[in-house]
């Protein structure tokens, strides 16, 4: 197609450009990393929504300090305590700048943010207004009652939800609590109501921006993207900072009303420090900087501090012992049932060890975000100028290097551990380190350690339902906003305009409904992620059970719906009839299945059933029983080991998502190699087909007789025999391979495996029906006899019915080569057809 030779000579050029590029640069050490991809450079080595894992197994291979393209910019990742200590604080200047998202530029917000701002006098003084105004130990003292007050509302709120027998969202409560904390020091006033929907706005905003700024951008990665706000991020972050600054706004307003009606109030909050100091210099500082430093400490100053008190009360209830031992601390040190004061946390070394331990496995932000503005040279690497350079935090708190057994939350790990959180020792940075560091770790540090202390001093607590403590989720939602990038403007405009036009040519026809596809990827975001056929199943929810979508450059239509499945085979090429569109060498290529027909699975024909294998099995696993035995082994020990890795490796390699399968530009150059190592694992299996179909016939010589029908490959050699002409021994050669690979040893070892493991799983969860099976088999059987397959069993019966009656009723248009999924597991799982379909 004419697109295709477009993007791939637009692709071509790139490369060369690049390759121009780095050959510049050849003469200096970049730190290693793996090979970038044209355009997306090394997103392919991230996909899913936990990057900060991925960055850490790439950093296994690479090392502490490694180099990756995000899509058009330079990073460099940093996974050791040693590189970070280099880094932030012996070479802090040259590393002291951040890179700027996309969104935050909405308001003009990264010229105002102390966040975002470079080190420059105007940071500098925002720094010190805050280190002299709000985070200095005689102002934490003087606003220590307000910190007390709102504590005592928090514990009461939770206390009032254990009367009504309410369970308590700790993450929510946590987060209001924040909020009025932080309203307080600035405003002298609460704007969240925990009994009420009172401040629900201001709460909703807040939450709404940070949300917002936790989704990868694409305009982060690519520069044309800034313009056009594909993801309408920007857009919608601009939106909420808008109400929040006017929220804001509102507040200051109603201060400076207060002034000129009482000049001498005696207000002693952040608010009146702050205008007496925009008083004093308007022109250094004024309403505008007033306001973005409230945003800026509302955003970084809530969701931080109740993600981590999350983390921390999930990790002390999936660990009974650490519970106890904290309650005998509060007990022999405060008394129980009272609440912690800030003052009480020096006498309790242990809360303070589990609260270290929480933010060393669960750090508030994965990452610490810098940037180089000029070429620099960092542990004998290069560092070009205007790189992003990411601090992965998650990976040097679980690094095995610095901590024993760095899985395992272990709070005695830091008895006799002289370490703390305050930017000195690099083993444990959560709140940064240098100059960067963040202003008010001492507030969120006494505040982690006084609100898990009063929770766990005045509450007994048991999860909601029936969880098990230990069957707490520990699964971690990664939000990250990644830096912006610079190149290839005219290519990603070509490239949209092409997409465009392609779609244009179908825009008269009835597409299924479905995510607006962004140009080039498609909806290849939408299903990011190691669970695809979860995120097509959310999509099904919210759109139709027939979807549309492109992958890429496929359009794909995926049906989650037993109906639609049923008219699946009249638009897919995998179910139309082989003879009208498969057109092999032979004229006929049915006399396959007319042969395979002649096998009977009840016996028969002369070939064996699996009654023998299944003997086999059951023997195997009483030998392991009397043994003691618990490890997965060979079963016939290393007979056949190269024919069973051959389909598994095969297996393995078909599993891989293939980025040539979503852009057929890539299918000339293989880039993840998948069609190569399969290749070359066929070319093992073909041989060793062959040598099977050569026993065979040497075999046959030696009896000077036809050989009888007892198994495919004998009926394809007297075939043969029969017709040289129709088949030969390229043909039985490769129909073996389709046969063996495909009908049985690829599709029928692993399924069958899988689906066998997950139904022992299932029956060993439900004790009722492993009593249940066990009496019927008990019953029909014998106990203790193997089930043959003509043994009556109706428990294990297995009976499908359609229901028409909810047949979706529209008629939707599928495209020329479209690929078509028809989605198993949603089907399975719909509760428009099974009553209570995830028991």
């Amino acid at each position: 197609m004419d697109y295709v030779v477009i993007v791939g000579g637009l692709l071509l050029a790139w490369t060369l450009l690049q390759w121009v590029a780095i050959s510049k640069r050849g003469n200096k050490n970049l730190p290693p990393g793996p090979i970038p991809l044209p355009l997306i450079g090394n997103l392919h080595n991230i996909l899913g929504d936990q990057p900060h894992k991925s960055l850490a197994r790439l950093a296994q291979k690479y090392g502490p300090m490694m180099g990756l393209r995000m899509g058009q910019i330079t990073t460099v990742i940093i996974s050791s305590s040693a590189v970070a200590k280099q880094v932030l604080q012996k070479q802090d200047l040259s590393f002291s700048s951040r890179t700027i998202p996309d969104a935050i530029r909405t308001n003009n917000h990264h010229h105002l943010s102390v966040v975002f701002l470079p080190v420059c006098s105007l940071w500098r003084s925002m720094r010190k207004i805050l280190n002299s105004n709000l985070f200095s130990g005689n102002k934490l003292d003087a606003t220590q009652h307000l910190r007390s007050q709102k504590m005592q509302d928090f514990i009461a709120y939770c206390g009032k939800c254990s009367q009504t027998g309410e369970s308590v969202n700790i993450g929510q409560a946590a987060f209001e609590t924040m909020l009025n904390l932080l309203s307080n020091t600035f405003f002298s006033k609460d704007v969240v109501d925990p009994y009420g929907n009172s401040g629900k706005e201001f709460k909703d905003v807040v939450w709404d921006v940070m949300e917002e700024s936790g989704k990868p951008n694409f305009a982060d990665y690519f520069p044309l993207l800034k313009r056009v706000d594909p993801q309408g991020i920007r857009r919608r972050i601009g939106k909420h900072s808008d109400k929040l600054l006017q929220l804001i706004g509102g507040l200051i307003d109603e201060r400076l009303e207060q002034r000129r009606q009482s000049p001498n109030g005696g207000r002693t909050d952040f608010l009146e420090v702050m205008l007496n100091i925009s008083e004093e210099d308007p022109q250094a500082f004024d309403r505008n900087h007033i306001e973005h430093l409230c945003l800026d400490l509302f955003i970084a100053g809530t969701d931080t501090t109740s993600s981590t008190l999350e983390w921390a009360m999930v990790e002390v209830m999936r660990k009974p012992y650490i519970m106890n031992k904290a309650k005998s601390e509060f007990a022999d040190v405060i008394r129980k049932g009272k609440i912690i004061e800030e003052g009480d946390i020096g006498r309790l070394p242990y809360l303070q060890c589990i609260v270290k331990e929480t933010l060393r496995m669960h750090p508030p932000v994965p990452f610490l975000i810098r940037k180089v503005d000029q070429e620099v040279e960092a542990c004998g690497y290069f560092v070009p100028k205007n790189s992003q350079v990411l601090v992965n935090l998650w990976s040097i708190g679980r690094d095995p290097a610095t901590w024993e057994d760095p899985l395992t939350f272990k709070p005695e790990r830091f008895w006799d551990l002289k370490m703390d959180v305050r930017g000195q020792d690099f083993e444990l940075i959560p709140f940064g380190a240098g100059r960067r560091i963040c202003p008010g770790l001492t507030l969120a540090t006494a505040k982690l350690c006084t609100m898990l202390g009063s929770l766990l001093n005045s509450f007994d607590w048991k999860a909601e339902g029936d969880i098990a403590a230990q069957d707490l989720d520990v699964e971690e939602k990664f939000g990250l906003t990644l830096a912006r990038a610079r190149g290839l403007l005219l290519a990603w405009t070509l490239v949209q305009c092409i997409c465009k036009l392609v779609i244009s040519k179908r825009c008269n026809k009835k597409l299924p409904p479905g995510p607006k596809s962004l140009p080039l990827i498609g909806n290849l975001h939408n299903i990011l992620g190691g669970q695809p056929h979860q995120s097509l199943t959310k999509l099904a929810e919210k759109y139709c059970p027939i979807i549309s979508l492109r992958l890429g450059q496929m359009t794909t239509v995926t049906t989650s719906h037993a109906i639609c499945a049923l008219n699946h085979y009249q638009f897919s090429v995998v179910w139309l009839p082989v003879a009208d569109q498969w057109k092999s060498p032979m004229e006929n290529i049915e006399f396959l299945y007319q042969y395979l027909t002649q096998i009977n699975i009840s016996g028969s024909s002369s070939v064996p059933n699996g009654s023998g294998k299944i003997r086999d099995f059951i023997a195997y696993c009483r030998r392991c029983s009397e043994t003691g035995e618990a490890d997965v082994v060979d079963l016939y020990a290393n007979s056949g080991k190269e024919f069973k890795d051959v389909v598994w490796n095969i297996s393995v390699e078909a599993g891989k998502p293939n980025l040539a399968d979503f852009f057929s530009v890539f299918k000339t150059i293989d880039p993840q190699g998948i069609r190569r190592r399969i290749g070359k694992h066929f070319g093992k299996l073909l041989q060793q087909i062959q040598g099977l179909i050569d026993e065979r016939r040497l075999e046959a010589r030696r009896k000077s007789a036809t050989i009888g029908s007892t198994d495919v490959l004998d009926i394809l050699i007297n075939t043969s025999k029969e017709d040289p002409q129709a088949i030969h021994r390229n043909h039985i050669e490769r129909l073996c391979l389709l046969y063996i690979l495909h009908d049985l040893f690829i599709a029928g070892t692993d399924t069958t495996s899988n689906t066998f493991e997950w139904a022992v799983v299932e029956v060993m969860r439900k004790p009722y029906i492993m009593r249940k099976a066990k009496a019927e088999l008990a019953e029909v059987i014998g106990q203790g006899k193997a089930i043959e397959e003509a043994s009556p069993s109706p428990l294990f019966a297995v009976h499908s019915e359609r229901n028409l009656a909810v047949a979706p009723t529209s008629t939707h248009f599928a495209s020329q080569d479209s690929q078509v999924l028809v989605h198993v597991l949603s089907i399975g799982r719909d509760p428009a057809n099974w009553d209570d379909p995830l028991t």
